[in-house]
């Protein structure tokens, strides 16, 4: 059994220790631990933080950028690609802005390329004319047609001194084509084929006479072409030159291969194969290609050679001024089409030597082949393709309205503001049928025919005014004037015409003949009078075929007497029959 050490009294009397709390933890904690908990905070949020990480980023890009470019070209390499596509982007969305940045510097190129072949163009052809006038020339025109070349292959060949067609840059290790400029209008071979020849030939002479590996080949000729060669520590020039050039050429060539080894040359000592490094070496190769013709000898300017010069110009005047010709022509007669009702033109143009046009045609238009006569226009040369319908203008509406109706000569249409309108004389069946027919009109939407009056009603108003200004005169009693013996028959005929009319129209015609008498007897003989010489016209009459149902007597005495006809009136003019006329309606069924 384990002693148990003794305790005092004041031990246990005295209090436990106090455990320090949480709080008193988190403040120790924070005074040992804080700053690097808020630095390391503050790390992992640039971290996380794609807008923080960027900013960072961007402080350092444009200096890690330039050092990146100045130490190798794996920048320049790797952000090509990106570049590409963004420049494709931006032409693909939006041309002009591509556009307006390149336009200073795209701008003057062009111009000074047009410059450049123009007056290459004018001095081609300034040297052919001025050699095609000269007995020279002629005997080179000759020789072109004798050998199959061509005028100017001959001219180039007896008026060159020399040029320099084509430019190799070898890499003088590999013997690898690294760059190759070719004169303009020269047909070259594969380069790379070429400067494997010349660098195998190089080590052909070499190994055969057992010369230095210091010395190189300088010259080599082949038929009409030299080719010469400069030699530097780390590439190889050479030049195909046709003719024979001067000695200070070599010198342009030395100098040229210089400045490729000052600028490249360590892009020549790390070369790997890939020769697109290389295309900066362009600048010293092109002058090279240069060339030199024979001086003219100074003679007096032939007095053809400006006619002749001439000639073109005034060619291609001519041409010019037939084509402008031809457009005006054109364009008149596109105007004239324009104007013309029923004819929409919806496309034209030229192609394949010949105008064309075509459009909608209304069926009643003018024929535009008609047309081509007053412009001076083939019809050969001109194609029309014309789609039918059916135009609204009044022209036209006016002209489909008298096709289809086809109005009588006593008929007048007329079209205004949509409306139809006809006037005139025409047959009952005529009317009826234009109200028919009327509405079947594109383009009308009402018809007007009040001014129109049927054929019968005017002939029937005409006979039945005729016949009541006929007068029928009496000596005395009811024995008739001299001269009237002929008047019953003309009267008869008057009324089977007029009754002819009125049956045609379904009407009845009623006809009233009125005695009449002076003031030489009473009134009641007067009427008496009046009544009887009423009935001796009716007799008369009868005699012609007149049925007396048609006729009416009736008798005023002297009540309405005839106008007077002068200051003495004539008292015979009052012993008459007049005829009154109504016409009735048809009656009813």
């Amino acid at each position: 059994m384990n002693p148990v050490s003794p305790r005092s009294d004041t031990d246990a009397l005295a209090p436990p220790e106090a455990a320090p709390s949480g709080d008193d933890m988190e403040s120790i904690r924070d005074l040992l631990l804080g700053p690097e908990k808020r630095q390391l905070e503050v790390l992992q949020q640039r971290i996380e933080n794609p807008e923080l990480h960027a900013q960072d980023v961007s402080r350092v890009l444009p200096q890690a950028a330039a050092l990146a470019s100045a130490r190798d070209d794996r920048l320049a390499v790797a952000l090509t690609p990106a570049v590409e596509r963004a420049l494709k982007e931006s032409v693909k969305r939006d041309p002009d802005t591509l556009v307006q940045a390149i336009f200073p510097v795209i701008g003057p190129a062009i111009r000074k390329s047009i410059a450049e072949a123009f007056s290459k163009l004018m001095l081609s052809l300034h040297r052919t004319l001025e050699h095609s006038l000269s007995p020279k020339g002629l005997k080179w025109r000759l020789e072109a047609l004798r050998t199959g070349k061509s005028f100017a292959e001959v001219v180039l060949a007896h008026t060159l001194l020399y040029r320099v067609e084509q430019v190799f840059l070898i890499h003088r290790q590999t013997g690898l084509l690294l760059q190759h400029v070719v004169a303009p209008q020269i047909q070259a071979q594969d380069a790379g084929m070429v400067s494997a020849m010349l660098t195998a030939i190089q080590d052909f002479a070499q190994d055969s006479f057992r010369v230095s590996a210091g010395e190189a080949l300088h010259t080599l000729q082949i038929g009409e072409l030299n080719v010469w060669v400069e030699s530097g520590p780390l590439a190889t020039l050479a030049a195909v030159i046709r003719g024979h050039a001067p000695y200070e050429l070599r010198a342009v060539l030395q100098g040229a291969l210089e400045h490729i080894h000052d600028e490249q040359r360590a892009a020549l000592e790390s070369f790997d194969g890939d020769a697109a490094g290389f295309e900066l070496a362009r600048l010293h190769l092109e002058p090279c290609l240069q060339a030199q013709f024979a001086e003219a000898p100074a003679t007096k300017p032939s007095a053809r050679l400006p006619l002749l010069a001439a000639v073109p110009v005034a060619l291609v005047a001519l041409w010019l001024g037939f084509v402008i010709r031809d457009r005006r022509r054109w364009s008149g007669y596109l105007e004239r089409l324009r104007a013309e009702p029923g004819i929409v033109i919806t496309e034209s143009g030229r192609r394949s030597g010949r105008y064309f046009v075509a459009g909608l045609r209304d069926p009643l238009a003018l024929d535009p082949s008609r047309l081509l006569p007053q412009f001076q226009l083939r019809p050969e040369k001109v194609t029309g393709r014309w789609e039918p319908y059916q135009a609204l203008s009044p022209e036209l509406i006016l002209q489909r309205a008298i096709r289809l109706l086809q109005p009588p000569a006593g008929v007048r249409l007329r079209t205004e503001d949509g409306v139809l309108y006809a006037a005139g004389r025409a047959s009952d069946a005529w009317i009826e049928g234009a109200r028919a027919r009327a509405a079947l009109l594109p383009g009308v939407d009402a018809y007007d025919d009040r001014e129109l009056e049927e054929e019968w009603l005017a002939a029937l108003t005409t006979l039945k005014a005729k016949l009541e200004e006929a007068v029928v005169f009496f000596d005395s009693g009811i024995r008739l004037a001299a001269g009237q013996s002929a008047l019953p028959e003309m009267l008869a005929v008057q009324i089977h015409e007029l009754q002819q009319a009125a049956l045609r129209g379904g009407r009845r015609a009623r006809i009233t003949i009125v005695g009449h008498s002076d003031t030489t007897g009473t009134e009641e003989q007067n009427l008496r009078l009046s009544r009887q010489r009423a009935e001796q016209v009716a007799r008369l009459l009868s005699e012609h075929r007149v049925p007396a149902s048609w006729l009416e007597t009736a008798g005023v005495g002297a009540r309405e007497p005839a106008p007077a006809d002068g200051p003495d009136p004539d008292p015979g003019r009052q012993r008459r029959a007049t005829f009154r006329i109504v016409l009735e309606p048809p009656a009813a069924p």
